[in-house]
C-alpha cells in the first residue's frame, strides 16, 4: 500500500530525494530549500528541518541530490552546493563557475556516483564528473583544471603537423599555435 507521509505546508514540489548514511530522507524541492529528517512510520511523520538560502544554500531550487557517504551533493540551476552533514553540524560549500564548475544548471536527478568514487553531472552544458582522488583539493577551493586536447574543424580531426592553417604546434596535445581560418 503506498503511504503518504505526513508533511509540513511549506513542503511542496519535491524534485529530488535520497537518504543518507544515517537512514535520514533529504527532499530538494521547487522553491522551497532542502529538508531532512527521520521517518517515524507509527505517525506516519518525518521529523524536518530546514536548509535554504539564509542557511548558505546557493539555491532554494534542488533538481538533485546524491548522497556520497557523509557528503550531500545538491545540483541547482547555479551549479553544486556540497552539504557536509555530521549528526547535527552543516558545513555548505557551493560549486559554480568561479570554482571551476561550469556545467552550471544541473538536471534533474541527473547524477551518479561510480565504483571508484567519481562524481558525475548531468548539466545543460552536458556531462561532467569529479575523480575522488582530487576531490580534497577542489573542497578546499582549488579551481578544476580543463584541458583542451584537440581541435576540429567541421567535426573532423586535422593532422595539425601537416595543416596549412597553423605556423606549428606546441603542447602535450600537439595543438595549433597562430591558428588562421
Amino acid at each position: 500500500q503506498f503511504i503518504n507521509p505526513i508533511l509540513p505546508e511549506n513542503v511542496q514540489e519535491i524534485l529530488s530525494f535520497g537518504i543518507d548514511e544515517k537512514g535520514r530522507l533529504w527532499l530538494g524541492t521547487n522553491g522551497s530549500g532542502i529538508f531532512y529528517g527521520t521517518y517515524e512510520t507509527s505517525t506516519h511523520t518525518i521529523n524536518l528541518e530546514h536548509l535554504s538560502t539564509a542557511n548558505k544554500l546557493s539555491s532554494n531550487y534542488t533538481f538533485s541530490l546524491l548522497m556520497c557517504g557523509d557528503r550531500i551533493w545538491s545540483g541547482h540551476e547555479k551549479g553544486l552546493d556540497l552539504i557536509s552533514a555530521g549528526d547535527s553540524i552543516h558545513v555548505i560549500h557551493s560549486y559554480g563557475p568561479e570554482r571551476g564548475f561550469f556545467g552550471l544548471q544541473n538536471n534533474l536527478n541527473a547524477n551518479y556516483q561510480d565504483s571508484h568514487g567519481n562524481i558525475w553531472f548531468g548539466t545543460v552544458n552536458g556531462l561532467f564528473y569529479l575523480q575522488e582522488s582530487d576531490f580534497d583539493a577542489y573542497r578546499k577551493g582549488k579551481s578544476s583544471i580543463n584541458f583542451i586536447r584537440s581541435v576540429m574543424i567541421n567535426g573532423k580531426d586535422i593532422d595539425w603537423k601537416e595543416s596549412e592553417w597553423c605556423s606549428e604546434i606546441a603542447g602535450t596535445f600537439n595543438l595549433p599555435k597562430n591558428l588562421i581560418l
